[in-house]
């Protein structure tokens, strides 16, 4: 289950933050573009490595998090929260 959310969470991340980044790319290229005359490059290359080095990101966190809560004695862990 753990698993599951953090991909899913990743995958909302990425969405939002590739369509900023477009947004935002694409906003810098209208500023200059008055001044320079070349065309908007959409930057397929900087988008796949950012996909790819997030799930990797996130996967080695998502398995630190998974081993520290293994290490823990659930039981006790809720006897802590209550008292």
């Amino acid at each position: 289950m753990v698993n599951l959310e953090t991909i899913f969470y990743s995958a909302k991340a990425l969405l939002y933050g590739i369509i900023l980044g477009l947004v935002g790319s694409f906003a810098i290229y209208k500023a200059f573009a008055k001044s320079l005359d070349f065309g908007f490059i959409w930057p397929i290359g900087a988008i796949l490595i950012s996909i790819v080095f997030v799930f990797i990101i996130v996967f080695i966190i998502m398995r630190f998090a998974i081993s520290k809560v293994n290490k823990q004695n659930i039981i006790e862990t809720i006897r802590k929260e209550n008292v």
